[in-house]
């Protein structure tokens, strides 16, 4: 752990504490509080304004369900939802992978184990270890959004599909044009 800037006795503003990516399957975690301004705790600051409105999931890989479950739920103390990924084994993904769910406030981390040495995934685990594989943004309007990003630059993966429950849309996005970064879009079957 990297020393806590602030103090719990400051008056306002934030306190931050750094965990190494060697601790954490492979990222670095920051852990935030925002601290009460006049004694009144700050409210979340919530998307608006455009289709992409909060983040809906990160999500990370790790070579077992066994050490991801120590890391989130033994150290960190979060919670698999066993109601969409009941343990011991989680959920079928896509990818053939296993999937846990571990809500966290108005997301969740989603966790994925490869079953094979073959797919996209374990090839991802293989090339770069254990860590974050993908954020996903919750849209409110997917084809409008993917229109928009396409039209922006960003590179489509396959196209926009249906997700495990009836009405849910996903798409992804390319690293190459996101920073290095995966991003999947979401949307629930009850919007849009």
């Amino acid at each position: 752990m990297v020393p806590t800037t602030g103090s719990s006795q400051q008056k306002g503003g934030q306190r931050v504490a750094f965990f190494h990516p060697r601790e954490n399957l492979g990222f670095l975690l920051e852990l935030w509080e925002d601290m009460p301004v006049n004694g009144e705790p700050r409210s979340p600051v919530r998307g608006s304004g455009g289709g992409l409105t909060r983040i809906h999931h990160v999500g990370f890989v790790a070579p077992d369900i066994g050490e991801a479950l120590h890391l989130f739920c033994d150290v960190y103390g979060l919670e698999v939802d066993e109601a969409i990924s009941p343990l011991p084994n989680g959920r079928q993904g896509n990818d053939n992978v296993r999937v846990i769910d571990i809500p966290v406030g108005e997301s969740e981390i989603e966790v994925v184990i490869p079953q094979d040495s073959e797919s996209g995934t374990a090839r991802f685990l293989a090339s770069r270890g254990p860590g974050m594989h993908h954020i996903c943004f919750y849209s409110e309007d997917m084809e409008q959004d993917m229109k928009r990003l396409r039209d922006a630059g960003l590179q489509e993966i396959g196209s926009v599909s249906r997700g495990r429950l009836k009405g849910e849309s996903i798409a992804w996005l390319h690293p190459k044009s996101n920073m290095g970064v995966l991003v999947e879009l979401w949307q629930d079957p009850t919007d849009g």
